[in-house]
């Protein structure tokens, strides 16, 4: 009984190590890759469950294709600037520009969110066209793309800030007439930095524009053409199982609860 117990302890020590032998082999056969973002919740953050939205769908993406996938966060400027050296194999969340185009490879969209004009609830500002805003204070975050039309538009009042969240308090303010942001980071910043003033604020409608959001691989790196080609069938096939509106769905129902800005 005793020799039997110790061959069968044996088996499963040598079952083990066999396994561990193989999963090491295989890992090590998998296409290693790094991507680079920034924290931008409620689409990607640190902080964030899954990382974000974003952030978990664009890694099942590429496990999907059987990369080894480590994405890092870094400042969105320096993301930018070391992309263009073709020192990372892509970087994300980002919006189409025809700057970008020239020096990255964009990939099919992953999903988005709709550029709105935010304001006071009891504001009266109503508008059909950007060019019957001329005559308000209208803030903007330095360095973002907005829409072509609102960045090339001298006519009108621009007030820039650093970030979303000071943008949205000089709003409350009263500093600012409006402010241009995307509808899904509204919700998320005024839910987590300033839930007592839900009751604030609307979104105006008709929406600027609907935003998508795309990954970018560098032009300069041999390896670009690949990754693009990889991701966009991943991309395909996660759709096509019904996995992306998984994700998409589980993560706007949680972002919209107890909220609601739309100027009804």
């Amino acid at each position: 009984m005793n020799y039997f117990s110790k061959l069968i302890k044996s088996l499963v020590i040598w079952m083990v190590i066999f396994q561990s032998t193989a999963f090491a082999q295989n890992v090590g056969h998998l296409k290693k890759i790094t991507l680079w973002t920034l924290n931008w919740p409620p689409y990607v953050g640190e902080g964030l469950p899954d990382m974000g939205g974003t952030y978990k769908l664009v890694k099942k993406v590429f496990e999907k294709m059987g990369y080894l996938i480590e994405i890092e966060f870094r400042p969105w400027s320096r993301v930018l600037i070391e992309a263009k050296r073709g020192k990372v194999d892509g970087f994300f969340p980002a919006y189409y520009s025809n700057e970008r185009n020239k020096l990255f490879y964009m990939s099919d969209p992953i999903w988005g969110g709709p550029i709105v004009f935010l304001t006071k609830r009891e504001s009266h500002i109503i508008y059909k066209k950007i060019k019957e805003l001329k005559k308000y204070r209208i803030g903007l975050v330095k360095g973002y793309v907005n829409t072509q039309e609102i960045d090339q538009a001298n006519y009108l009042e621009k007030d820039y800030a650093r970030n979303d969240l000071i943008n949205i308090k000089k709003l409350l303010k009263g500093r600012v007439d409006l402010i241009v942001i995307d509808k899904y980071v509204a919700y998320y910043l005024i839910k987590k930095y300033l839930p007592h003033h839900i009751g604030e604020l609307k979104v105006l409608s008709p929406s600027i524009e609907y935003k998508h959001l795309y990954v970018y691989f560098p032009k300069k790196r041999k390896n670009s053409k690949k990754l693009l080609k990889d991701f966009n069938n991943g991309l395909f096939k996660l759709k096509k199982d019904g996995t992306i509106d998984k994700i998409y769905k589980k993560w706007k129902e949680k972002l919209i609860k107890g909220i609601m800005i739309e100027n009804n």
